[in-house]
């Protein structure tokens, strides 16, 4: 538990950043350019966002927290898939998840996150529960 929520912490850092810092925002915005959400959107990351800066925060920071590089790569995956299924268009995946949308990122949840309504932009930046974003 301590790995998760310390990848997720960083995961948190990294993507809060992205929103607020002008230079990541600018390799950042890709992701948040498509007008309609498909899991393609999950892999519409810029290159330099995805091999420079991203391994040092899912990666080499957990590390320097006592986090075992084996739960890095475990969290790391099961982030990569579930990110990109947090992407799915509501008409594959429609409604809400019941007592997840209380824990986990969802992909109802995170439609929020790429909505162009002010009250939700730049909110929700966790990528697989909601801990960090409720703290």
């Amino acid at each position: 538990m301590y790995g998760l929520l310390v990848y997720e912490f960083f995961y948190w850092v990294q993507h809060w950043l992205a929103h607020k810092v002008r230079f990541f925002w600018c390799l950042h915005s890709p992701h948040h350019a498509p007008e309609s959400m498909n899991m393609f959107v999950g892999f519409n990351h810029n290159f330099l966002e995805t091999i420079f800066y991203m391994p040092f925060f899912f990666g080499f920071f957990p590390a320097l927290l006592g986090v075992n590089p084996i739960i890095i790569v475990v969290v790391g995956a099961i982030d990569a898939v579930w990110g990109n299924l947090l992407h799915i268009n509501e008409e594959v995946m429609p409604g809400k998840y019941g007592f997840l949308e209380k824990i986990l990122q969802t992909p109802s949840y995170h439609r929020v996150h790429h909505a162009q309504n002010i009250r939700y932009m730049d909110t929700n930046y966790n990528s697989i529960t909601l801990f960090w974003d409720w703290a």
